[in-house]
């Protein structure tokens, strides 16, 4: 599938490629295996407001729980989810992902 594509469907996110991001995380899947959940959100949290400066608006607030239908407000709720999906397989599955960002399970 092109990045355009993955773009569109991710809507009002311009600046969110989650193809690269899986790439990338690949690349690093076991330094990111072998991570806790703090050093996962830190690394995600760093991803995120990065983004956030550069644009505001243009890539999701996963530390807000904006990929999610019902947070539980749990920590790993606030990692970009396919970090967790790469790294942590068990957290990714039991997150209830919002219309938008349900396309991340079959990703």
């Amino acid at each position: 599938m092109k990045i355009q594509e993955f773009k569109a469907t991710t809507g009002r996110y311009s600046h969110y490629d989650p193809e690269r991001e899986r790439d990338i995380f690949n690349l690093f899947k076991e330094q990111l295996k072998a991570s806790s959940l703090k050093e996962l959100l830190a690394f995600s949290l760093i991803m995120e407001d990065h983004a956030m400066a550069m644009a505001p608006g243009s890539y999701p607030t996963w530390s807000q729980f904006s990929h999610l239908t019902n947070p539980k407000r749990e920590l790993y709720e606030m990692v970009n989810p396919l970090i967790l999906k790469i790294s942590h397989p068990e957290f990714f599955n039991r997150m209830t992902l919002s219309q938008e960002f349900a396309f991340l399970k079959d990703f």
